[in-house]
Parts: structure tokens; C-alpha cells; sequence
């Protein structure tokens, strides 16, 4: 049976796929893609600085932010999301709970996570989404859950209604979803930051 662990190999391969997603969608969808990561790191900035309620717990949202922007450039070009990528924004996700040992926090990202993940489960089974939707949701779902785990259904319609959006202005009936949970992602915690959703 072979090792499954992440290596080295496993790790210059994702690095590969994040490359050639890159260099190969279009220019637009690589502008879009450096205002995402350009706004994720603005908020990790700011959740760490602004907010002292967070202190530096608040740059693993930031750095979960990025890892999902690229996820989401990957699945555009691919049509498909990156298993390690998500792993890796799912740990930047849970770094902030072991950073305060705030049992509360990872309570509510832990239900966000449930609720999101369950969600698009929900929908997957109508067909619609892929299963890496799924697992990116429930990252999604861990990130701002730790925050308040109704964020993680504010999240998740954000990206329903990014991606619905975009489907009807492009005339597509199927879309790469990541983009849209990353756009879900930033519209929680912005809206949280902002004193929209309290």
C-alpha cells in the first residue's frame, strides 16, 4: 500500500498545478485573482492590527484566504480542486483555535464546518457540485465558523449567489464553484468587519 502522507513530490506537484493554472486561464481571471489574494492578505492586515480582539491569530484567516484564491484559480483552469491546497487553508483554518486555546471558538468552527460541508453535500447529491466543492466548503464553513458559526450560512449563500451570478451572466449552467466559496469566504468576514452581520 502506498504512503499517502504529503512529501516532497506531493508538494512540487501542487506547486506545478498552481503554475500552469496561472500562466494558463486568461488575463482576466489572473487580475481577479491578484485583487482575491490582494484582499486576503488587506484582511489578515487588518484582523491582526485592527481588531485586537485577535491579535496574531488573525493572519491565519488571511493566509487561508490566499491558499483558497489559488484553490479557486486551480479548479477554473482544471475543473477540479486541490486536495492539498485545501488541506492547507483547512490547517490555517484551525491554527487560530490552538493559538488562543479557545474551546468556544473551535465549538463554532467546528458546527460552521458541519453546516457548510452538509449544505453543498446536500446539493453534490442533486448533482451539482463536485466533491472538492464540498471539502472547500467546509473549510470555508471552519474559517469563519470560529468567528460565529451563522457566518458559515452567510458564506455559503454569498457563494450561491456569486456563482448563480455569474452562471446567468456568462450563460453557463456549470461554473468552477471555488471562486465563488472564496467569494463567499471574504463576504463573511467583511461583512463581520464592517458590523453587517453581528
Amino acid at each position: 500500500m502506498q504512503d499517502r502522507m504529503p512529501n516532497a513530490l506531493t508538494v512540487i506537484g501542487t506547486a506545478a498545478r498552481i503554475e500552469r493554472a496561472w500562466c494558463e486561464v486568461t488575463t482576466p481571471v489572473r487580475n481577479v485573482a491578484r485583487l482575491a489574494i490582494g484582499a486576503s492578505v488587506a484582511l489578515a492586515v487588518y484582523l491582526a492590527v485592527g481588531t485586537r480582539s485577535l491579535g496574531a491569530a488573525g493572519t491565519c484567516w488571511g493566509v487561508c484566504g490566499v491558499v483558497l484564491a489559488l484553490a479557486a484559480v486551480v479548479d477554473v483552469h482544471e475543473r477540479r480542486l486541490p486536495n492539498e491546497l485545501l488541506a492547507a487553508a483547512g490547517i490555517a483554518s484551525l491554527l487560530p483555535m490552538c493559538l488562543r486555546g479557545d474551546a468556544g471558538m473551535a465549538f463554532r468552527a467546528l458546527l460552521g464546518g458541519s453546516l457548510a460541508g452538509v449544505l453543498l453535500m446536500t446539493v453534490r447529491v442533486a448533482r451539482g457540485v463536485g466533491m472538492g466543492d464540498v471539502k472547500m466548503a467546509a473549510v470555508v464553513g471552519v474559517s469563519v465558523g470560529a468567528l460565529g458559526w451563522r457566518l458559515a450560512l452567510v458564506a455559503v449563500g454569498a457563494a450561491a449567489a456569486g456563482g448563480a451570478a455569474y452562471g446567468v451572466a456568462r450563460r453557463r449552467q456549470r461554473i468552477a464553484f471555488g471562486p465563488a466559496l472564496w467569494f463567499g469566504w471574504m463576504s463573511a468576514l467583511v461583512g463581520l468587519s464592517t458590523g453587517w452581520w453581528t
